[in-house]
């Protein structure tokens, strides 16, 4: 795909984030991080006399300067045992009877996830494929949100036309990243890769997530929307996956509940997301005193009263709301009520920007993005 610009303040931040992805190179990366910013952003190989030239060829595991533990799914794999044999010794088909520990559902979302996972990064230059080792020691970790995806399988699946996929692959691609699985596939790929490639083209690949989250994906969706036409593969995997969890024999993918944290494409570059309710409610004495209510993620149907002047949470819930302001019996004594949501968000060049958005009178239905920094409804 096209490259997005970079400058030293990009390049910059991305090795930060990458020595806090992987703390075993962090001192590697700060050793040679002047090095790395000068070749990355010069698009050059590092002078082999240099000290970043003279390590630049060995392996990543060669390089690490402080210990820590071992690539969480190598190791896995490696440990895996099948009767007489370890998993890395045994065929795909002798594997895949080994992980009976995961229904059919569960693995054909895995594999979908790293056949989801892989294409993205193939767009930063990281290749890999979705093997049935790698699927299963993928599992280990990220079962527990593989609901969620296919959710957004189903909505894949369902979306008609490469552009309109591409549109819901965005969310696949900033689930993946926020849950940190294109982290651990980055990981991977470092077994593969000597030192200096792994780390400048992560970087690069870091720096480009930012910018594709922070200007509401939308270079990444028209590139998609060309690639999908020859991803036959991912399409696949996902059909699959869809295909069989909508099986007799497997538990469909359960509805989120709906609370008031907006959804949007903002969560995946944001931090400290918060949603607060506020108003002026009238006290016992009849004077209007402020008051807040933290209601992130509270469910829709929660309901709020005025307890002598203060916000609080009824022990009963109700009809749903229908925008982010609860319903409740504080709405007849409050005035100036008032619903925000703040976070703090990454822009282009990976700086962090805190927030603000008005979001009282705005619907359920609509979506957040980031806009460079900048809380927005997307669309508007």
């Amino acid at each position: 795909m096209e490259p997005t610009p970079l400058n030293q303040e990009s390049i910059q931040n991305a090795l930060d984030q990458l020595r806090n992805w992987f703390p075993e190179q962090a001192s590697a990366i700060k050793k040679y991080n002047d090095e790395l910013v000068d070749n990355i952003l010069k698009d050059t190989e590092p002078d082999p006399n240099s000290p970043l030239g003279k390590i630049a060829e060995l392996p990543v595991s060669e390089v690490s300067i402080e210990s820590a533990p071992a690539n969480k799914m190598a190791a896995t794999v490696q440990a895996l045992k099948l009767p007489g044999k370890i998993v890395s010794d045994s065929t795909d088909d002798e594997l895949f009877s080994f992980s009976t520990g995961f229904t059919p559902c569960e693995f054909a979302v895995g594999k979908a996830m790293v056949s989801a996972g892989f294409f993205v990064l193939s767009m930063v230059g990281i290749n890999g494929s979705a093997h049935e080792r790698v699927v299963y020691s993928f599992l280990q970790e990220f079962r527990p949100v593989a609901d969620k995806f296919m959710r957004l399988f189903n909505s894949f699946d369902a979306a008609v036309g490469f552009y309109e996929k591409a549109k819901v692959f965005f969310k696949i691609a900033g689930g993946l990243y926020k849950a940190s699985c294109l982290k651990m596939l980055i990981k991977t790929w470092a077994e593969e890769a000597n030192w200096f490639d792994w780390a400048s083209t992560a970087a690069i690949a870091i720096a480009q997530f930012t910018v594709w989250f922070a200007t509401e994906g939308i270079a990444f969706i028209a590139e998609v929307a060309l690639l999908l036409a020859s991803a036959g593969f991912l399409i696949a995997d996902i059909v699959k996956a869809v295909n069989v969890c909508t099986a007799d024999e497997c538990t469909p993918a359960k509805a989120p509940v709906e609370n008031f944290t907006p959804a949007g494409s903002f969560i995946n570059s944001a931090d400290n997301v918060l949603v607060t309710l506020f108003a002026q409610c009238k006290n016992k004495a009849g004077v209007y005193v402020d008051s807040t209510l933290n209601i992130t993620n509270i469910a829709t149907i929660k309901q709020v009263d005025n307890a002598d002047g203060k916000l609080v949470f009824a022990p009963a819930t109700g009809s749903k709301a229908t925008t982010f302001t609860p319903n409740g019996s504080y709405r007849s004594s409050s005035q100036n009520i008032k619903v925000t949501l703040s976070a703090a968000c990454k822009n282009m060049q990976g700086n962090t920007v805190n927030s603000v958005l008005d979001i009282t009178d705005l619907a359920l239905s609509k979506e957040i993005a980031n806009a460079n920094g900048q809380l927005k409804v997307e669309g508007q």
